[in-house]
């Protein structure tokens, strides 16, 4: 199970700001262990992959890559090659159950589909996470909190 440790502290930060109540944490680790198991048995990423995740970066190899966009679509943040960000946002509110967070997420989501121009899901996830570390002011509590869950 160690990579549902480092994508679900990785799209923990990201998605929720590294906050939220009981409830909404529980809803969203079953959301990405769900499409994480998934995901893995179908892309194997390695050892490298998951580390690069754990600290918010971008995976080395084209199996992590995919295996990053397996889970992005899997959470609906992508489908048939195009993002789609109302149904993510649907499926984020119950993980994200402030609104002004909410709102912070769309935004980095919305500017970032500007720039996200695969509609390969492999692709796709590095360049959202490219996308992701030039809003580092939206970002930046991610790579912190996984810095500090990491060290310890």
């Amino acid at each position: 199970m160690k990579f549902c440790v480092g994508l679900i502290a990785l799209l923990f930060a990201l998605f929720s700001n590294v906050q939220g109540n009981e409830e909404s944490k529980k809803k969203f680790k079953e959301h990405v262990e769900t499409a994480g198991k998934e995901c893995y048995e179908k892309h194997n990423p390695t050892d490298g992959d998951i580390n690069a995740l754990k600290t918010f970066d971008v995976p080395p190899t084209d199996n992590g890559k995919c295996f990053t966009g397996c889970v992005f679509e899997g959470l609906n943040m992508f489908k048939d090659g195009k993002m789609t960000i109302p149904e993510f946002m649907e499926k984020a509110k119950e993980w994200v159950p402030e609104k002004e967070k909410q709102d912070k997420l769309e935004n980095v989501l919305n500017t970032c589909k500007s720039q996200v121009t695969s509609e390969d899901k492999c692709v796709f996830s590095k360049q959202i996470m490219e996308c992701f570390h030039t809003h580092k002011d939206e970002t930046d509590g991610a790579r912190e909190y996984l810095a500090k869950v990491y060290s310890e």
